[in-house]
């Protein structure tokens, strides 16, 4: 899973605040630099001379980004590719077996709501195997000690779950499991679930974990949480209180999450 991580890398500081942050998490990984040329823009014919001028262009960025890389000692590889820049990720990461990316994004000013662009939904939606780190701004302190996992304790969350597992082990991070209900008791089946699988494969890892149960509205319990720890790791599809997630899109919960905090979100379809 962390052994190949492919950066979509569009020449914005922001795309590159987040390559490096992952370099610092996964410095033994590969990052594979990609960059797509959107071929699909209306009302522009692409001739072979301006194809060349904005190969030459996207490839000198991807260039200084890589020998960011290189400081951070990680290995890389560059590929400039030229389509549909969902279509040509997915195909990209398939061919090098791939399923960790990494994507920036940022919030429209003015507006509680958030830009993803097309790309990372489409990815998302196009993809049932993949996880994708997605970093609105640069972190001042790109060390990662305390990882919050957003759970309905159902089948849906099962890769988050495991995922949040593995990156707590990977980097020594303690680790929440975090179930919100709406009403005022949580079930105890509920309860019961996540100490048999989550608390039992936690203590098998040798990763600290506390279970955490709340009751209220998600997206602002979530964000209250999520205040106290360095990164938040969540599920893109699901029942219960994710039901704004089905059919594998970002949906409310997790727009609100990453439009409204600066943190990391780990996003596992």
């Amino acid at each position: 899973m962390l052994n190949e991580i492919l950066v979509g890398y569009d020449g914005t500081k922001r795309s590159e605040h987040a390559a490096l942050f992952a370099a610092k998490l996964f410095p033994r990984a590969r990052f594979h630099i990609v960059t797509v040329v959107d071929t699909r823009r209306a009302g522009v014919y692409y001739t072979k001379m301006i194809w060349k001028i904005m190969e030459r262009s996207s490839r000198e960025a991807a260039y200084k980004l890589e020998k960011k890389l290189e400081r951070e000692q990680v290995k890389t590889r560059i590929a400039i590719l030229k389509g549909k820049p969902s279509r040509e990720i997915l195909r990209y990461s398939r061919d090098h077996d791939i399923s960790t990316l990494v994507f920036s994004t940022y919030t429209k000013e003015g507006i509680q709501t958030l830009y993803l662009g097309s790309t990372v939904e489409e990815v998302l939606e196009s993809s049932h195997d993949k996880q994708v780190l997605i970093v609105k701004k640069k972190v001042k302190n790109p060390v990662v000690k305390k990882i919050l996992l957003a759970t309905d304790a159902t089948k849906y969350s099962k890769r988050a779950e495991n995922g949040a597992l593995m990156l707590a082990s990977h980097l020594g991070a303690k680790l929440t499991a975090l179930y919100i209900h709406p009403e005022d008791t949580i079930p105890s089946k509920v309860q019961r679930d996540m100490k048999a699988n989550i608390k039992w494969k936690a203590e098998h890892m040798g990763v600290m974990t506390q279970l955490l149960f709340l009751t209220g509205k998600p997206e602002e319990l979530i964000l209250e949480e999520l205040k106290k720890y360095d990164m938040l790791v969540m599920g893109t599809g699901g029942r219960g209180f994710y039901h704004w997630l089905i059919r594998r899109k970002i949906g409310h919960l997790a727009r609100e999450v990453i439009a409204t905090s600066d943190k990391p979100v780990f996003l596992f379809n």
